[in-house]
C-alpha cells in the first residue's frame, strides 16, 4: 500500500479513536472531554512507564494498533473512572482503562464503517510493548479535571 494512503488511513483511524474515547469519557464521567490527534513529531514519543493496550481490527480494516497511557495518566484518569483517590497504578486501574477503550469500540466501528466497511475491534491489555519500533500518534486531552 502506498505510504501516503497508509498515513491517511492511520490518521482517519486515530481521529475516530480519539472521538470515540472522548465520547466514552464524557458519557462515563458526565463532563465534556476532548481528545485530538497531535501532528507534532516531537510529541510522538512513547511514555517511558506506560500501560499498553492492543486494539485489533478485522474486516474492512485489518491490523493492530497499540495505545499507551503514561503511569501518571493512568493514576489520574482511573481515579476519576473508579471514583477513588489517586494512588499508585494497579491492575484495577488498568482494567478500568481497558473497559473505557472497549466501550469506545462501537462508536469507532461505526465511524470507520463508511470508509472501510464493517470493522470488528478487540481490546487486550499487553505488557512490554516496544513502541519505539512503531509509528506513534499522540493526542492532546482536555476535560474533566485535566
Amino acid at each position: 500500500m502506498d505510504p501516503s494512503v497508509q498515513l491517511k488511513a492511520a490518521h482517519t483511524f486515530a481521529d475516530a479513536l480519539a472521538a470515540s474515547l472522548a465520547e466514552s469519557l464524557t458519557r462515563r464521567l458526565g463532563v465534556p472531554w476532548l481528545l485530538t490527534r497531535r501532528d507534532d513529531p516531537d510529541a510522538a514519543k512513547p511514555p517511558e512507564q506506560a500501560v499498553h493496550f492492543r486494539l485489533s481490527a478485522a474486516g474492512g480494516l485489518q491490523g493492530h494498533c497499540f495505545i499507551a497511557f503514561g503511569r501518571e495518566q493512568v493514576v489520574a484518569l482511573s481515579s476519576q473512572l473508579l471514583e477513588q483517590p489517586a494512588a499508585a497504578s494497579s491492575d484495577q486501574q488498568g482494567e478500568a482503562l481497558a473497559e473505557l477503550i472497549a466501550s469506545a469500540r462501537e462508536g469507532l466501528s461505526a465511524a470507520l464503517a463508511e470508509q472501510f466497511g464493517g470493522v470488528t475491534l478487540q481490546v487486550d491489555r499487553v505488557e512490554d510493548v516496544r513502541l519505539e519500533e512503531m509509528p506513534v500518534v499522540s493526542f492532546t486531552c482536555s476535560g474533566g479535571d485535566q
